[in-house]
């Protein structure tokens, strides 16, 4: 499993002697979130270690991303670390693990994080799950997200929907989805509002004319004017012909001598 081969000895490293992990899910660093953590660290330092493998004459993060970067905005020079003995598959792996864990990426992040892995190191969607500790079908349900094309991804983020809503709106059509997005976001729809907009959008349309109902009104309304032309006073002779596919209706009015 991730973490094999941690050692439990904590060793103060140059923050310039570590590159961040290539293999880091997580992309989007809230800029507020990260000079709060800045502060802190200024004020009682880095209080839990960073996890790196060492790489060459340096380091390579594995997690902690988040804390070197406010420990750099800090002004610090070095940060406790420990070091893993671990292989770049593994490095990737438990970097994503820890990400999933804290709940830290979001859930595109974390679509975009397995997809990768999988793709990287030949998994099976059966092998990921197991080595990320996901059901299969969690792991089926992230990856289906990454159907949704990348102007749709970069709209769910910024819109700030959930992973259900996200998942619903791979029923739309894709040229209708942004504007789903921005209606679902602007007038706070919960997902059950989203699939109900979904199902009258795919629900099949009623013909407008044509069918047997909309014929008898016709019929009805012709034979009423009929009748009101001949209590008029109007001398009136109406004929009705039906075929397999029509029907004939004649209304000849007499001129007045």
């Amino acid at each position: 499993m991730v973490g094999k081969g941690r050692s439990r000895q904590v060793r103060y490293l140059p923050t310039g002697s570590i590159r961040a992990n290539p293999q880091q899910p997580r992309k989007n660093f809230d800029a507020e979130e990260l000079t709060r953590l800045a502060r802190s660290v200024a004020e009682v330092g880095v209080l839990q270690p960073l996890c790196v493998h060492r790489d060459g004459n340096g380091y390579t993060l594995v997690s902690g991303e988040r804390r070197l970067r406010a420990a750099r905005m800090a002004g610090l020079h070095e940060v406790p670390c420990i070091v893993l003995d671990t292989s770049e598959e593994e490095s990737g792996l438990y970097a994503l693990v820890e990400n999933l864990q804290r709940r830290n990426l979001d859930y595109l992040e974390a679509a975009e994080g397995i997809a990768h892995l999988i793709a990287r190191y030949s998994m099976s969607q059966t092998e990921a799950a197991r080595r990320l500790g996901m059901s299969q079908s969690a792991i089926a349900n992230k990856l289906r997200l990454l159907q949704h094309p990348p102007q749709v991804r970069a709209a769910l983020r910024e819109s700030g929907l959930s992973e259900r809503h996200a998942r619903a709106l791979l029923l739309a059509p894709e040229n209708q989805r942004l504007r789903l997005i921005r209606l679902a976001a602007d007038e706070g729809w919960p997902v059950a509002r989203l699939e109900q907009e979904l199902a009258q959008q795919s629900a099949p349309k009623k013909p407008h004319g044509g069918g047997p109902c909309d014929l008898r009104l016709a019929v009805n309304a012709v034979e009423h004017t009929v009748d009101a032309a001949r209590r008029a006073g109007i001398r009136t002779v109406y004929g009705k012909e039906e075929t397999d596919g029509t029907i004939v209706l004649t209304v000849t009015l007499a001129k007045a001598s």
